[in-house]
């Protein structure tokens, strides 16, 4: 079955969880609680619940390596020219590197550039602050960054959306 890198990213989640899931299983399945003088009778659960994980954990694997192939393989082209062509991967890490210096911009946006009294008082003497750069600088750039995230963001969600994988159990978690 084909699936797309979207639908396999939110399918490593899925089974995550069901990982989660059966790991309490079978750490609750791993003893029996009897009271002196009554019988029990040990079962294969642990062992059913160990197999199951291993094909989870296979299925998991198998994910994330097609789509971590798919992620170097497959190229965007952004911007027009700005940056000829990248890898999803490299997509992947540049936006993130963007949000972070976005982060810091708007940050220092928000500075006053007009001297401002301080609450703390040293030595008696009312200290002062000011933005030691052009905040209007700042402002600016985290207004582009911001845009250029959301581009490449945008190109990367329609990406993940029209990039197939060969996945051939799929079919038993997708309808």
């Amino acid at each position: 079955m084909q699936i797309s890198l979207a639908q396999g990213i939110q399918l490593i989640s899925q089974l995550n969880s069901e990982i989660q899931t059966k790991r309490i299983q079978r750490r609750d399945a791993s003893e029996i609680v009897f009271q002196k003088g009554e019988s029990y009778t040990l079962t294969d659960d642990v062992d059913k619940l160990s197999d199951e994980l291993d094909v989870l954990y296979d299925r998991v694997r198998e994910l994330k390596v097609k789509i971590g192939q798919k992620n170097v393989e497959t190229k965007l082209d952004i911007f027009g020219g700005e940056l000829d062509s990248i890898t999803l991967a490299e997509a992947l890490v540049l936006v993130q590197q963007i949000r972070n210096e976005l982060e810091t911009c708007e940050y220092l946006a928000q500075k006053n550039p007009n001297p401002q009294l301080q609450r703390a008082i040293y030595g008696g003497e009312s200290c002062y602050s000011v933005a030691n750069f052009d905040v209007n600088k700042y402002k600016r750039l985290a207004s582009e960054l911001r845009k250029r995230a959301n581009r490449i963001s945008t190109e990367i969600d329609r990406v993940n959306h029209n990039t197939m994988l060969d996945i051939s159990w799929a079919d038993i978690y997708i309808a």
